[in-house]
């Protein structure tokens, strides 16, 4: 009777110790899951980011102001090498 419980001792101590190699190997793959996930979390994170802060760098107002300097350029040039256009722009501002 005690080889009989000694044989179920050493199954059941096969199954505890089966147990408990299946939980570590869950356990390293959540841990690895988690790991991987918050290294794509991060990098998401850091992407928006500097976005933002490349939005931040030149406002809506700035970029308007830009624009505009850049058409008044233009404009000016097209006076300048155009007479045609000098005459329509004084007609223009006559009116």
């Amino acid at each position: 009777m005690n080889k009989r419980k000694s044989d179920f001792d050493k199954i059941l101590d096969r199954r505890v110790e089966q147990a408990r190699l299946e939980r570590a190997r869950k356990e390293a793959r959540d841990i690895h899951n988690y790991n991987q996930w918050k290294q794509r979390h991060d990098r998401l994170l850091d992407k928006e980011l500097k976005k933002l802060e490349r939005k931040r760098r030149f406002p809506p107002i700035l970029k308007i102001g830009f624009v505009i300097v850049i058409l008044l350029v233009i404009y000016n040039e097209i006076i300048k090498w155009y007479p045609e256009a000098q005459i329509w722009v004084q007609n223009l501002i006559h009116i």
